[in-house]
């Protein structure tokens, strides 16, 4: 009897820890870094949800992408997140925004701290540069991060940061374009990291 009871303790207690230690996380992990005024977005096609100010719009860009703007700031500025399928056509990879199978293998290939130009045309190194930045990690998923610190066709100043989550079924890949402003109405690094801690992605 004893024994029996033991058993059913543990089972439970089990249970108990599975729950604790991979449904409540998540959640807190997003509700820690959402500020009380933003808006969550979901996109169970795309696995993705994240929050967002409420100045912002996130707009669907096809079958695979999202970009996050201000509609009303008459800028070049904007976020974004790709979702690549594992089951995507290389013949398809136009319908992705922002991803070329050839470039983005280029930047899986760079150490942290290393460059690369995209292009592989010497002029056009100044545009098409990236940098591997140190990793990181956003919800349990690690993520590589690169800068392109004068993006083509972008105005003077404007900086690209690009997050790559390898997953087993999907590279996701979320990115910004926006300035070093301190103005707090536009686009910024800090808003940037803020909504790519809030995102939850699945597999």
């Amino acid at each position: 009897m004893r024994k029996t009871i033991t058993l059913a303790i543990v089972v439970v207690a089990l249970v108990l820890g599975l729950y604790v230690a991979f449904i409540p996380r998540e959640e807190a992990a997003v509700n820690a870094v959402a500020p009380k005024d933003w808006k969550e977005y979901s996109n169970d096609s795309l696995g993705v949800r994240f929050f967002s100010p409420t100045r912002l719009t996130v707009a669907q860009n096809g079958s695979y992408s999202v970009t996050i703007s201000d509609a009303s700031a008459q800028t070049a500025e904007f976020y974004y997140v790709s979702v690549v399928p594992s089951t995507l056509l290389d013949t398809n990879e136009a319908e992705v925004y922002n991803y070329q199978k050839a470039f983005h293998q280029k930047l899986l290939g760079l150490a942290v701290g290393e460059k690369a130009n995209l292009a592989d045309v010497a002029n056009l190194a100044e545009w098409y540069t990236y940098v591997r930045q140190p990793d990181t990690v956003v919800n349990g998923r690690t993520a590589r991060v690169f800068l392109n610190q004068n993006p083509w066709e972008f105005p003077a100043g404007t900086r690209e940061y690009r997050y790559v989550f390898e997953l087993r079924n999907k590279t996701v890949l979320v990115g910004g374009y926006f300035t070093d402003t301190q103005v707090p109405t536009r686009l910024n690094l800090a808003e940037f990291e803020q909504i790519v801690s809030s995102m939850v992605i699945t597999d």
